[in-house]
């Protein structure tokens, strides 16, 4: 199966999916979905249900927010609804939504959100085992990659075009970090797309171009993926449309193994309707971090139109004439650029065609040279509309009219698979003009305001007989009515997996009544960090390859852990696993995929493993999970809503928070770098590590740091200001993250909250400004 999986974030969107070719759409319900403003309504979900099932086409839904424990009955009514109205999967991000599903609606098919992280073949192994149907895979993953998770046997699904997170999807705090509204719950604000300073050059260094992967489907094919994923439930039905179309064609093409002859115009076609300055090929095909953001253009472009020749002031406006590269259509968006701000103006006025002068209005002076685009093509979206008001591509049927006297009329109607029959009226012997082929077929072929068209009919009789057209008609209703009544039953979703009967509770837990944890990538810090007063040492190398490392991770001693990277390849975690076995080491654990491997000793979920809900606390102890790191998102009534008995929850009291997780590297977008990012030596030199921090608007400096993998590094974008609860923190067990402290301010922190976690009330304030970041009010 190859599926084209088109957005709608409303009705119209949805329609303009089916009527463009999409073998299956996707959308929000009402509640719980990450675009929070694409929401459809219980009848209007209604409706999409009915209008795809009865074409063959699936539906799938998102419920892919983190939920909080105090949501969950809405939830569950929620997840009710949306079983019973027969949807055929919804996506998940929260590992709690996940496992209630699968213990009270085991029917009901999961499809694993992007959200939830999943970029290795051992995350696809794990989902598998909690019955997961599907894995939307992380935007990050290699062509080799997607390949090792198809050989799971797990479906996989891709995107393949759309807006791009620069963050590993799931794991972006920016938003809700400077502002509350949080990307996990659907209400990102973008802080992505703003101006930051770089080394001292503003840029949109965190604003990737989109994703346009349209010659590139046979080799996707190839690979095994199943779902070609668009992105853009916030997007127009003309963009639906247009998106949906040309993915369409190239997907016919490929499977057809034709050469897709539309493909140069489809490409125009998809930078006109929308593009940030071109397109990207993503991690997929390209690992330049140099082409995957531009940062000098965050919103729309459009094409190049032409050049202003000269301008003329003309009362209170101004006529430029401009030399067109490309033909001038009646109601094009245009934009003015070269000025001292860019105007934007429609044109209304005849074709002019590429090569030739036109002249456009606009309320601002122009200068010569300066250059014309085209936001919207007037002539696209004419094109697009027209179709959109087409109906949707009629089901057809074959229709057999049998007349007998004294007997009712017999209408049956055959679809290729299905086949109903409707009785009608007695006829009537004829006086004057009986019923013959050509009149009954005109009554019966009268179905525009039905899906479906008659396209065959034959017509018997045994005699002379006649019934009044309004007989005809209503026999027409009702037999259309049954057989698409039949359609709907007969549709079959695919079956959702069954979970896993094994269970991996384990009966130890974290059994002491106070504990300090110490996070840092200093293990020399180590024997300091005791001395001052933590329990348990987290060790984050900041270089997995470096020859050192197994050296280092021998120092930690048995209530020490060793923290996996949020991000690793398959071969990175082989790696790992083998040398977590050999040391018998405790580990943390920090994406979901890393649950499925056989851990020698004691585990914790760290932050990349985000838990707000008592299902989801659930899941992980059943998987052997000892204690959880508390999400930085939560607040603290949400986390003491969690239950420390279900499992022990560690508290996060001071350090930075991690807001993005980048497989991009800004220094390389900053140094103009192509080829391959794992040749990359910047950070090994120590040269890429100097002055490694943005810098937003409001003077707010967020630090950069990377971790050095086999496949090349990852970036860990940091929160401006330190978490700092002091006093105001619960629990018993707390957290200490260090990363751009001084080893004497870590040693003195250390030795702060160690003595106000044993209740010391002499300990003296250490002088950090307190910044309780979403502690007290959470997030939206």
């Amino acid at each position: 199966m190859v599926e084209l999986l088109a957005p709608a974030g409303d009705l119209p969107s949805f329609y303009a999916a089916l009527k463009c070719g999409a073998d299956a759409v996707y959308l929000g319900a009402r509640s719980f979905g990450a675009r929070s403003s694409a929401g459809f309504s219980q009848e209007d979900l209604a409706t999409a249900l009915k209008e795809a099932h009865l074409r063959n086409k699936r539906v799938y839904v998102t419920v892919n927010t983190l939920v909080k424990e105090r949501e969950f009955e809405d939830l569950k009514e929620l997840l009710s609804d949306l079983n019973a109205a027969y949807v055929d999967a919804v996506l998940v991000q929260d590992l709690g939504v996940l496992n209630y599903i699968k213990k009270y609606l085991p029917d009901l098919p999961v499809h694993a959100s992007t959200q939830m992280s999943i970029h290795n073949a051992v995350g696809a192994r794990f989902l598998l085992a909690q019955g997961v149907q599907r894995t939307v895979l992380a935007r990050e993953c290699s062509l080799d990659t997607m390949k090792q998770v198809v050989s799971t046997g797990i479906e996989t699904e891709v995107f393949v075009h759309g807006a791009l997170c620069i963050s590993v999807s799931g794991q972006c705090l920016l938003s809700s970090q400077i502002g509350g509204r949080s990307g996990n719950r659907g209400r990102c604000a973008q802080p992505c797309r703003l101006a930051y300073r770089y080394r001292n050059k503003e840029g949109a260094w965190l604003s990737p171009r989109d994703l346009n992967l349209l010659d590139d489907i046979p080799q996707l094919i190839e690979a095994g993926i199943c779902s070609f994923k668009i992105e853009g439930r916030l997007k127009r039905p003309e963009y639906v449309a247009v998106v949906t179309g040309a993915y369409r064609r190239a997907i016919d093409a490929a499977l057809a193994g034709q050469i897709n002859d539309h493909l140069q115009e489809d490409e125009l076609s998809l930078l006109q309707i929308f593009n940030r300055g071109g397109f990207t090929k993503g991690p997929a095909f390209d690992r330049q971090d140099a082409q995957l953001v531009n940062p000098l253009c965050v919103s729309h472009e459009g094409l190049p139109l032409g050049v202003v020749k000269g301008c003329e002031h003309r009362g209170s406006i101004y006529l430029s004439e401009i030399l067109l590269s490309a033909t001038l259509h009646d109601g094009d968006n245009l934009q003015l650029h070269g000025t001292e701000e860019d105007q934007e103006m429609i044109y209304a006025g005849p074709e002019v065609e590429a090569g030739k002068l036109a002249t456009i209005r606009h309320y601002k002076m122009s200068k010569p040279g300066s250059f014309v685009s085209r936001l919207a093509d007037g002539d696209q979206l004419r094109c697009t509309q027209a179709r959109l008001a087409q109906r949707l591509p009629a089901i057809p049927l074959s229709a057999t009219l049998q007349a007998q006297s004294g007997k009712p009329l017999v209408l049956s109607l055959w679809d290729g698979q299905l086949e109903t029959t409707t009785f009608g009226d007695i006829p009537m012997p004829a006086q004057s003009q009986p019923m013959t082929r050509e009149s009954s077929c005109k009554a019966i072929q009268k179905t525009a305001e039905s899906p479906f068209n008659i396209e065959g009919f034959s017509f018997t009789s045994d005699a002379p007989l006649f019934v009044p057209i309004s007989s005809l008609n209503e026999l027409r209703r009702n037999a259309l009515e049954e057989i698409q009544a039949a359609r709907l039953r007969a549709y079959t979703r695919q079956g959702a997996q069954a979970k896993c009967s094994k269970q991996h509770r384990k009966a130890t837990e974290l059994v002491e009544n106070l504990a300090l944890y110490v996070h840092s990538a200093d293990i020399g810090q180590l024997d300091s960090f005791i001395k001052a007063g933590a329990d348990h040492f987290l060790y984050m190398p900041q270089d997995y390859t470096v020859a050192t490392f197994a050296a280092d991770c021998r120092r930690l001693r048995r209530d020490d852990y060793l923290c996996l990277p949020p991000q690793a390849s398959d071969s990175t975690l082989e790696m790992l696993h083998a040398l977590v076995c050999e040391l018998d080491l405790q580990v943390m654990l920090d994406s979901v995929g890393q649950l499925a491997l056989p851990w020698p000793r004691a585990k914790l979920a760290g932050p990349g493993i985000p838990v707000w809900n008592k299902q989801s606390a659930n899941l992980l102890a059943d998987n052997g999970c000892q204690g959880l790191i508390c999400s930085f998102e939560s607040s603290r009534e949400e986390i003491q809503d969690l239950d420390d008995s279900t499992l022990p929850f560690i508290l996060p009291v001071y350090g930075r928070v991690s807001v993005m997780l980048l497989n991009h590297c800004p220094d390389r977008t900053f140094r103009g770098l192509g080829g391959d990012k794992r040749a990359c030596r910047f950070c090994a030199s120590g040269e890429g590590t100097l002055g490694r921090e943005l810098t937003d608007r409001l003077g707010a400096a967020f630090p950069l740091c990377p971790i050095r993998l086999p496949e090349g590094c990852l970036n860990i974008m940091m929160h401006h200001t330190p978490l700092h609860l002091s006093k105001r923190a619960i629990g018993k067990r707390w957290l200490l993250a260090f990363n751009t402290e001084t080893p004497d301010a870590a040693e003195r922190i250390t030795r702060y909250y160690a003595a106000l976690l044993r209740g010391d009330t002499n300990v003296q304030n250490i002088d950090i400004p307190i910044y309780l970041g979403r502690y007290d009010q959470g997030v939206q």
